[in-house]
């Protein structure tokens, strides 16, 4: 799917009234949200990157957007049944897992992750990140040798019966799906290739 796979971590997909919001299979650590919205303007993390159609009942969507090239671009869905969206573009196949968003501000509210948080700093680097409701994830990370401050925005997705986590964010370091468990002040995220801590800021 060229830049749709390389950058299209998930994506919105609105037929009969269903609306979802859908995550690769295969690479969960990949988790930038990408919508189909209603009306056809395409976004990712919420900022319009381009448009998009059906044709032929839904059972294909053309794409237009900068991330794609010139033109629009098509793809076939060969499965969409509320739990995968599966769609195909020049004999190559991805598959979408669906993202369970219903209720979901009360599920982030019970999260207890509202608020700013300072991850334990790494060699010269300082990492806070902040979860704002309903689904608002900021982060920024500071590199005291020189100086520069780097800054990003993006959207999170909390499961009370999994604690399973999914940040939607360029660049930040609980981007993907962890764990999560919250005991007051002290956070820990569980990632599959590491285990990030957390203080929260007064």
């Amino acid at each position: 799917m060229r830049a749709v796979t390389a950058t299209v971590m998930a994506a919105v997909w609105v037929w009969g009234g269903v609306t979802g919001r859908y995550l690769p299979e295969g690479d969960p650590q990949k988790a930038l949200v990408m919508g189909l919205e209603p009306g056809g303007t395409l976004t990712m993390l919420g900022a319009p990157v381009g448009t998009w159609r059906c044709a032929a009942a839904c059972r294909e969507i053309f794409i237009a957007s900068p991330l794609e090239g010139k033109g629009e671009k098509r793809y076939r869905v060969f499965r969409n049944d509320g739990r995968y969206l599966g769609l195909e573009r020049e004999g190559e196949k991805h598959l979408y897992r669906r993202l369970d968003t219903k209720d979901l501000p009360k599920r982030n509210a019970v999260s207890g992750l509202e608020g700013r948080w300072r991850l334990t700093p790494e060699r010269g680097v300082t990492l806070k990140i902040e979860f704002v409701l309903p689904d608002v994830f900021r982060y920024e990370r500071r590199e005291s040798r020189e100086e520069s401050l780097e800054k990003g925005e993006g959207e999170w997705y909390y499961d009370p019966k999994t604690r399973r986590l999914i940040v939607s964010a360029f660049g930040s370091e609980l981007a993907g799906e962890s764990t999560v468990r919250v005991e007051k002040n002290r956070a820990v995220f569980k990632k599959r290739e590491r285990v990030l801590e957390a203080e929260r800021e007064k």
